[in-house]
């Protein structure tokens, strides 16, 4: 299961990034010629993920399958976004609805990792995950907002104040404190 989260950590990153700029180009940005590069990362990403993913399916088969559908459900906001077919703020939903799916395996691997004592460690990576996707959420807002080049809304200012503060929150967990075990199994992932 670590080895899946290290291949599902950069394929979110990637994923977080098209929603950013799928959501500035929906918003008024003249930035397709950053998004279609950006797909490719993403593409790139899901090959290496699914290639990969297939051995642990043997294993984990609905989980993965779960992941996969999940994936999938991309080509359709690609779509979207091509046709100018959907707001900029639906469309950084629906993304944001896929990333926290993907999200999950975290915990699902927690649960799966609980008899080797590592429950807590996968636990403290998916909340610097969570982390990491909150601060994404505000950029791929905030890119909506400044490629509108109009005055933020009151609902606009509660859902950044929202975002930060569940970042904040996240942050606060006693679960990031780390034992040196711990250290040891955060550094291993990041290499």
């Amino acid at each position: 299961n670590m080895q899946i989260l290290k291949k599902l950590h950069p394929m979110v990153g990637q994923i977080q990034r098209e929603r950013g700029l799928s959501g500035a180009y929906l918003g008024g940005a003249s930035n397709m010629d950053k998004l279609r590069p950006q797909r490719d990362s993403v593409d790139a990403k899901i090959k290496e993920f699914k290639e990969f993913a297939v051995e642990a399916k043997k294993e984990d088969k609905e989980k993965i399958d779960e992941l996969f559908r999940t994936i999938d459900q991309i080509n359709g906001y690609r779509s979207m976004v091509d046709g100018k077919s959907v707001d900029s703020r639906m469309l950084v939903s629906s993304y944001t609805r896929v990333i926290a799916q993907l999200l999950t395996y975290y915990v699902h691997s927690a649960g799966l990792a609980k008899e080797l004592g590592l429950s807590s460690e996968i636990g403290g990576l998916r909340l610097l995950e969570e982390g990491k996707e909150y601060l994404a959420r505000l950029r791929a807002n905030m890119s909506v907002i400044f490629a509108e080049n109009v005055k933020i809304s009151d609902a606009d200012k509660a859902n950044i104040v929202g975002i930060h503060s569940g970042f904040e929150a996240n942050l606060g967990s006693p679960l990031l404190q780390l034992s040196p075990e711990g250290s040891k199994v955060v550094s291993s992932f990041a290499s």
